[in-house]
């Protein structure tokens, strides 16, 4: 958002008011020009957002399987999230544990052994309150019970439920 802007003139000649209220008016009208830019570069930002949820749409809908709308959905969550590591975990309802379905980025082998208790972790407490959690910084974030998490490689992360009539059926991280 564009405030205003200023210009500083230096001249060998003395300046008058003709001079002023000719750079004012030329700081009024590049600050409106700078203002539109800003403008059509939010819409643009808009307008991919929404291409890219269209996109998404049209992928998901004719797809019937269970397993392709979840690969579909990892999917475009780790494209949407420019993501490097992601894993999508499935809620199971009768031993109330999350477990991963599918990974992508370090170990994931590893990561598809992993279960997690609802109620433990963040992906845990995601998958009871059913809302987002993102942590913006790992070693600020009181919520992540200690400092250091070592087997994190980033400095932020962001857990989304996904819901299914209301009901948490996983997590994607």
């Amino acid at each position: 958002h564009v405030v205003g802007i200023g210009i500083l003139l230096l001249s060998p000649a003395p300046l008058g008011e003709p001079e002023t209220a000719l750079l004012t008016a030329f700081c009024q009208s590049a600050a409106l020009a700078l203002s539109n830019a800003t403008l059509r570069d939010e819409l643009a930002r808009r307008t991919r957002q929404l291409e890219r949820s269209d996109r998404v749409r049209d992928r998901l809908t004719p797809l019937l399987s269970w397993d392709e709308v979840l690969e579909a959905v990892f999917e475009e969550a780790v494209v949407l999230a420019g993501a490097r590591e992601a894993s999508l975990m499935l809620f199971d309802r009768g031993q109330r544990t999350l477990r991963v379905k599918r990974a992508r980025g370090s170990h994931p082998a590893v990561l598809r052994a992993v279960t997690v208790a609802a109620g433990d972790g963040i992906a845990g407490r995601v998958a009871v309150d059913g809302r987002p959690m993102l942590v913006e910084d790992l070693t600020r974030d009181a919520r992540m019970g200690r400092a250091s998490r070592p087997r994190y490689r980033t400095g932020s992360f962001l857990i989304v439920p996904l819901l299914v009539h209301g009901r948490v059926v996983g997590v994607i991280n």
